[in-house]
């Protein structure tokens, strides 16, 4: 059903909108690629219940209800317009080299030290081990890392691809971007920075104006960076895992549903319904976290209840095979949380309104193509490209690199 949903997304996409920067082709793909992969039980995965499935299912043909609906109303109701007015966006480079020294110092002694242990042949699978492992109790650290440093460094991937593209092509800005990604990658052994460098430079390709792809080596060009960050992905990958990496692969995209599963299980388990502190935690966390540490309160029970829930998403390592002792944690997908909210109720309104916000804002993005709109979108795009795992808006950081990026963006007159 899914592999018929997802060519009528494309059948029915105008041909403008016929890419795989289009919200809906990419999530309807991406679902079925894992449905696919799950099916496939390799490496002895796990069953997942019949009503596991059904349940994500009807997030996905949610979702796609969403998007076709603000694709309907593009054209019927609030049709979208070229803007005529005589402004533009510009990025305030200044502070954006400022903000991106202030995270390379913070990630510079982390990066440094894990260097050295990589160079003495430590694996970067024992580094990330141990960094998931430590729990760093540090009040002012912890309020710069979630306020501050990894709201910034996730605002610059997007900024400094989109300046890449369509803005000034500052050489600074994004040679401070590239040492941001690689200090993040070896200071905490992820791979992410370098998924979502490879995943904004082949977005941004989308956005190219056709005179700029009528010259092969401009393409070369674009296409050399793309290449570097899926060649390092693949080291990174390889110099992680102790097994395969085609069963790490396989693990990644595939076991999504496995882990939905298990904490559905919980959350029944405790009768557990957030009414949004779940899925939009990301917005409601500095809200309430700055208001508790000034009038020094309690945190409201049901949030706290969320919280810690969400946070023994992360701690807990969960079995995803019948036999062995291969475990898990975290992708639990964008449907957990909505449907921690509010059941079955929480995925189909939760699923619907993202699926509408992602297409109207890819619907502007294409149309009005400029730096604010883009740099928004590419964050949203990221987002989207990792539901597999979690909410986007359940995580603080997140939230907050769309905060920060008003700031670094000023509109000017032409």
């Amino acid at each position: 059903m899914l592999l018929v949903i997802f060519i009528l997304s494309i059948v029915l996409s105008k041909k403008r909108f016929r890419n795989y920067a289009n919200p809906l082709i990419l999530f309807v793909f991406l679902w079925t690629m894992i449905f696919y992969l799950d099916n496939l039980r390799l490496y002895d995965l796990k069953v997942v219940d019949d009503e596991t499935i059904s349940i994500i299912t009807i997030g996905i043909i949610s979702f796609v209800i969403g998007a076709f609906l603000a694709s309907f109303l593009d054209k019927y109701r609030f049709s979208i317009k070229e803007e005529t007015e005589n402004f533009s966006y510009i990025f305030r480079y200044r502070t954006l080299y400022v903000l991106a020294l202030i995270c390379i110092v913070y990630f510079l002694g982390e990066g440094v030290r894990s260097l050295i242990l990589i160079l003495r042949g430590v694996s970067l699978n024992s580094i990330r081990i141990a960094v998931q492992g430590s729990n760093d109790s540090n009040f002012i650290k912890n309020i710069m890392s979630n306020f501050i440093i990894w709201p910034i460094s996730y605002m610059l991937e997007s900024v400094a691809v989109v300046d890449y593209f369509l803005g000034k092509k500052d050489k600074l800005l994004f040679s401070l971007n590239i040492v941001i990604i690689f200090l993040r990658v070896f200071a905490d052994a992820g791979r992410t920075p370098l998924m979502d460098f490879a995943l904004y430079m082949l977005l941004g390709m989308v956005y190219i104006s056709d005179e700029k792809k009528v010259n092969i080596w401009d393409k070369v060009k674009k296409y050399k960076y793309l290449l570097l960050g899926g060649i390092l992905l693949v080291i990174a990958t390889i110099s992680r895992s102790s097994t395969t990496v085609w069963r790490q692969l396989y693990f990644y995209f595939g076991m999504s549903p496995v882990l939905f599963d298990y904490w559905k299980g919980q959350v029944d388990m405790n009768s557990l319904m957030t009414y949004g502190y779940t899925s939009l935690n990301g917005v409601f966390f500095p809200i309430i976290y700055v208001i508790k540490n000034i009038f020094n309160l309690d945190y409201p029970s049901l949030f706290k209840a969320s919280y810690d829930m969400i946070a023994r998403t992360v701690s807990d390592w969960v079995l995803i095979i019948n036999q062995g002792k291969t475990t898990a944690n975290a992708y639990v997908s964008l449907f957990w949380y909505f449907y921690t909210d509010a059941r079955e109720y929480g995925i189909v309104v939760g699923s619907m309104v993202y699926g509408f916000i992602m297409r109207r804002v890819y619907a502007k993005s294409i149309i009005n193509k400029n730096i604010k709109i883009l740099s928004i979108y590419f964050l949203l795009f990221q987002g989207l490209f990792f539901s597999f795992i979690r909410f986007p808006f359940s995580k603080a950081y997140y939230v907050l690199a769309f905060v920060y990026m008003l700031f670094i963006i000023k509109k000017r007159k032409c």
